[in-house]
């Protein structure tokens, strides 16, 4: 096995959870709802946690949503108009190159949505694509061999390392 750097824990994940549903209030006061694409298992799961705190504090709601990309190609659990003239907020664990956050942007941007924001619970330094996180739990500049990996395989101890 290989050796593991731990670098969140359940608790500091829930942490950074609650205060990324404050930035998202603070930053959409303006809006009556807000649609959450998870992207993946792991990306689906952070989205819920979000969209639960953030329904929470009673101020926005949310819709939630999954993406799916394949080799490239991108599919959302919601039909892409109702994606125009909305505020929608593309969550994954980890942005790694940039690349599947190029691919969603493309299919997103497509349907003319009144704005779009990345969320990711941790964001390397290294990305081959210009893109970056709007809300993000934790930044880590990192070498291209160390991989930043969220273990989301017990929904109870959640947890974030580096190998």
């Amino acid at each position: 096995m290989e050796k593991r750097d731990y670098i969140l824990n359940d608790a500091q994940i829930r942490q950074r959870v609650k205060r990324i549903a404050y930035e998202i209030l603070e930053n959409n006061l303006n809006e009556k709802v807000v649609l959450i694409g998870g992207v993946g298992q792991r990306g689906g799961l952070l989205a819920e946690l979000i969209a639960k705190e953030v329904d929470s504090l009673k101020e926005i709601k949310t819709k939630l949503f999954s993406i799916v990309t394949l080799i490239g190609k991108v599919k959302l659990s919601v039909d892409t108009k109702e994606l125009k003239d909305q505020t929608i907020i593309i969550v994954d664990d980890v942005l790694n190159t940039g690349k599947t956050l190029m691919d969603i942007l493309v299919v997103v941007a497509s349907n003319e949505p009144k704005r779009v924001e990345t969320c990711f619970l941790a964001q390397r330094s290294h990305r081959k694509f210009p893109v970056k996180g709007d809300y993000v739990g934790i930044s880590m500049a990192t070498t291209f061999q160390e991989h930043i990996y969220f273990d989301a395989s017990n929904p109870n101890k959640l947890s974030v390392y580096l190998e």
